[in-house]
């Protein structure tokens, strides 16, 4: 068992319907949370705008820095408004992003 298994476990346990959308070297983030048992509780959507052009369509714009907080922010209110939308229901959704680079 990894030392995150028993957060993921929690997480997929909270009843809270989640959208993610992560970019970059942050996307094993995704393989990690469905490889728990559970994922089908929690996890309504996971999508990776990897290409510029895949993230500013995410976002209906380009973004000012393609890896900075901002840009996170942004993609988590994009993937707040999606899982309400799948969910139908605005109140116990979760939006959430990453943007990460690796080191090169």
């Amino acid at each position: 068992m990894s030392a995150w298994e028993p957060h993921i476990r929690a997480f997929h346990a909270s009843g809270r319907p989640t959208v993610l959308a992560i970019t970059g070297g942050g996307s094993a983030a995704i393989s990690r949370l469905l490889a728990v048992p559970g994922g089908s509780r929690s996890v309504l959507e996971a999508v990776v705008p990897y290409a510029n052009a895949s993230l500013a369509d995410w976002l209906k714009r380009e973004p000012d820095h393609y890896c900075s907080a901002d840009t996170a922010l942004m993609m988590a209110s994009v993937a707040w408004q999606r899982a309400a939308n799948l969910a139908n229901d605005m109140h116990s959704v979760i939006g959430l992003s990453c943007t990460a680079s690796l080191a090169s």
